[in-house]
């Protein structure tokens, strides 16, 4: 089972952390979720913002940092494929 999407923002007003728990959701559905919390929940254009993805009982975590001035929809289509190139290495999902 792989485990939440985790978004934080560095240095915005508020700065925050979020999850998106994969649980049943595609592949798809569990990125389409995160970037709509993100969408409603992003202080502003030009925050910091760190994304994290990992499996669980993986020590690897992936952090994806946003370039200055990359859009969130962007950042949000390079996080996808590093989602979905690591998806093969996650366990399978009882």
């Amino acid at each position: 089972m792989c485990g939440p999407i985790r978004m934080t923002y560095a240095g915005g007003t508020p700065s925050a952390t979020f999850e998106v728990d994969k649980g049943t959701k595609t592949t798809e559905e569990w990125i389409a979720a995160a970037f709509n919390t993100l969408q409603l929940s992003a202080p502003s254009d030009t925050t910091a913002l760190t994304a994290q993805w990992c499996c669980d009982g993986d020590d690897q975590v992936c952090p994806l940092t946003r370039n200055p001035g990359e859009t969130y929809i962007n950042f949000f289509r390079r996080f996808k494929e590093e989602v979905e190139g690591k998806m093969a290495d996650c366990p399978p999902e009882a």
